[in-house]
């Protein structure tokens, strides 16, 4: 009987580790499956958002409802971050609906819980939304008092310095690369004599060493002060200080001929182009359809700068999907300044520029015509095309390891080889993104 019973012991004794630990294994199992549910819920919760923004451009009432499932999936998830982003296109959509009330309830909400949250990247896009909101329902009801006129002025004049800050603190950084290269030169003259009293020949394999060394720096610091200066012109060939100005005097004109609502829509496309231009400068490659925007607004704007002077039209490939296309911002804007400035400018009227992006053997072309006195006209006009060539071969580098990129630009003449306009055509690196 003692016999029996040792033996009952033993087997529960080796049952009962084995019931525990089989125990934990499930649990664990368990456990794995719903942390990768959780995940995959949470790449759902992203879809939606993605879809709903893409089909509220044409179907708000879809977008929305859309939206609204993937903040109760969110809820549901816990998932922060994807409740704030639906939040922020909440907001969006009700602002392009104009349906104000809506918009500011998502925006001011959303912002809440970015804070709480401690979501800074989504903090800095709410705080967006409600200046646009705000922007956009004082233009609901267009005041023409004299105070929102200065209030209008100093919103552009604001835009105006913060551009201004942002080249002076690169002109600053400039400067002291150029102190650190000079305080290098010096000590190299120090290093050099005191190497040439060691002896002749211990000098000159030091003189090599040094000049190895300095060259190599100096190099460095001749490809560092060249990025900072192809920056600091792509700024001022973007939005310059010159632009800003004669935009709101042209404002000032128009409000004080009593041309309020012509003054009102001049506002509302100045005031996009500049926050469409900041936001832009902090990304490294926007959608085809925001680069086609920016530069409608640009050549709306030159359009009354210069009296209406010149028509345009901006195209692109037949059922081209130009919001699946990503490119670095503002690459065709120099040579479309270049065909107001220099090929339209001895032109009154009747003057035309032709914006196009098409595909070619999968290559993304961009291509611009004006009917302009040409390139041949003047040695100023070749002087801006180059600069504008070299500024844009600069920004392409970059983006590319491919360091060659080939520019065509030509005259364009009649049967009698009269000029007639001119041309240019580019190849733009992209990102395809179905």
């Amino acid at each position: 009987m003692s016999t029996l019973l040792k033996y009952l012991l033993a087997g529960i004794f080796l049952i009962v580790p084995s019931v525990y630990f089989s125990q934990n294994q499930v649990a664990t199992q368990i456990k794995n499956k719903l942390n990768q549910q959780l995940s995959a819920d949470s790449t759902e919760v992203d879809k939606l958002i993605h879809s709903a923004e893409k089909k509220a451009r044409h179907d708000a009432k879809n977008g929305i409802a859309i939206l609204q499932d993937a903040i109760i999936l969110s809820n549901k998830l816990n998932y922060r971050k994807g409740k704030a982003l639906a939040y922020l296109q909440m907001a969006k959509i009700y602002n392009r609906q104009r349906d104000f009330e809506k918009a500011e309830i998502y925006a001011s909400d959303g912002a809440n819980l970015a804070n709480i949250w401690n979501l800074k990247p989504l903090q800095k896009s709410f705080f967006l939304m409600i200046s646009e909101i705000e922007y956009d329902k004082g233009l609901h009801v267009p005041d023409t008092s004299i105070r929102e006129e200065v209030r209008d002025i100093k919103a552009a004049i604001k835009y105006k310095y913060f551009l201004k800050d942002t080249l002076d603190r690169s002109v600053q950084q400039t400067v002291s690369l150029k102190k650190d290269v000079k305080n290098k030169e010096n000590e190299l003259v120090v290093f050099r004599f005191q190497s040439f009293l060691l002896g002749a020949g211990f000098v000159a394999l030091l003189i090599l060493i040094a000049f190895g060394y300095t060259w190599f720096n100096l190099r460095k610091v001749k490809m560092e002060n060249k990025q900072l200066m192809t920056e600091q012109k792509l700024k001022r060939s973007q939005m310059n200080p010159h632009f800003i100005f004669n935009s709101i005097q042209n404002v000032r004109s128009l409000i004080h001929g009593k041309k309020e609502d012509e003054a009102v829509e001049y506002l509302n496309k100045f005031s996009k182009l500049t926050r469409q231009v900041l936001e832009s400068s902090n990304e490294n490659y926007i959608s085809l359809t925001e680069e086609i925007e920016m530069l409608q607004h640009y050549l709306s704007i030159q359009q009354l700068l210069y009296g209406n002077s010149f028509d345009f039209s901006i195209s692109t490939t037949e059922n081209m999907d130009t919001d699946a296309y990503f490119l670095p911002p503002m690459l065709a804007q120099p040579f479309v300044e270049n065909a107001i400035k220099h090929g339209l400018s001895g032109k009154q009227q009747g003057g035309f520029i032709t914006v196009k992006f098409h595909l070619k053997d999968k290559r993304l072309i961009f291509e611009v015509r004006d009917n302009g006195s040409g390139f041949s006209g003047s040695p100023k006009t070749e002087n801006h095309k180059s600069m504008a060539m070299n500024i844009t071969k600069e920004r392409l580098s970059h983006y590319s390891k491919n360091k060659s990129f080939k520019f065509h630009a030509e005259d364009l003449k009649n049967e009698n080889q009269q000029i007639t306009g001119a041309r240019v055509l580019f190849e733009v690196p992209y990102i395809y993104e179905n």
